[in-house]
């Protein structure tokens, strides 16, 4: 659970160290209230989908290449 909580914490530090790299600050801090919530929410609604997608694929990534052990456990049962 910890490693979990630190690779979360690692990617919002990359994605923030990126945002601010990339120079767009300056359109930022003199955007209103609105604008900044807008973007925040649509931000979150971004991130929130990664999560679940990272599981699917690591799912579908375990379940192509650990196929072979299943199988033959399931022989060697019957």
């Amino acid at each position: 659970m910890k490693n979990k909580i630190f690779q979360v914490v690692l990617l919002a530090v990359v994605i923030c160290g990126s945002l601010f790299a990339s120079g767009n600050i300056a359109f930022f801090r003199e955007s209103s209230l609105m604008t900044k919530l807008f973007l925040g929410f649509f931000a979150a609604i971004i991130l929130l989908q990664i999560i679940p997608g990272v599981l699917l694929f690591s799912s579908l990534i375990k379940g192509v290449f650990g196929g072979k052990e299943k199988a033959r456990d399931m022989e060697g049962k019957s």
